[in-house]
C-alpha cells in the first residue's frame, strides 16, 4: 500500500514538473521573440529570476508571490511553510498567465519589427 501512495505522489509531481517545464519553455520562446539579442534575453532572464525576484521577495512579499519563479515553486516546490506562496493551482494559473502575456508581447513586438 505504501508503494502505491509513493508511486501516485511521484507521478503527480512528475506531471506537475512536466507541465511547468512546458510553461517555462513557452515563456522563453516569448522572451526570445520580444528581445532581439539572444545573449540579452538569456542574461536578462537570469538577472530577473536570480536577483530582481529575490529582492522583491524580501521587500514586497504580497507582490512577489505572483512572480514567475514563486508561482513555479508554489506548484512543484515543498509545501509552503512561510505563508508567502500561492497554493499549487493558483500558482500554475499565475505562471500560465505570465507565459501567455510574454508570448503575446513577443508576437506583437516581432510583427512590428518584421519588414516582410
Amino acid at each position: 500500500a505504501d508503494t502505491n501512495v509513493a508511486t501516485a505522489a511521484m507521478a503527480a509531481l512528475l506531471g506537475k514538473a512536466a507541465l511547468m517545464s512546458i510553461l517555462w519553455a513557452a515563456l522563453g520562446v516569448g522572451l526570445g521573440l520580444a528581445v532581439r539579442h539572444q545573449v540579452a534575453a538569456i542574461v536578462g532572464s537570469f538577472v530577473w529570476i536570480m536577483f530582481i525576484e529575490s529582492v522583491l521577495e524580501g521587500s514586497a512579499q504580497d507582490v512577489a508571490k505572483y512572480l514567475p519563479r514563486n508561482a513555479w515553486i508554489a506548484v512543484v516546490g515543498p509545501p509552503n511553510a512561510t505563508g508567502i506562496m500561492l497554493d499549487p493551482l493558483p500558482g500554475g494559473l499565475v505562471l500560465a498567465a505570465w507565459t501567455a502575456a510574454v508570448v503575446l508581447a513577443g508576437v506583437v513586438l516581432m510583427r512590428r519589427r518584421d519588414v516582410a
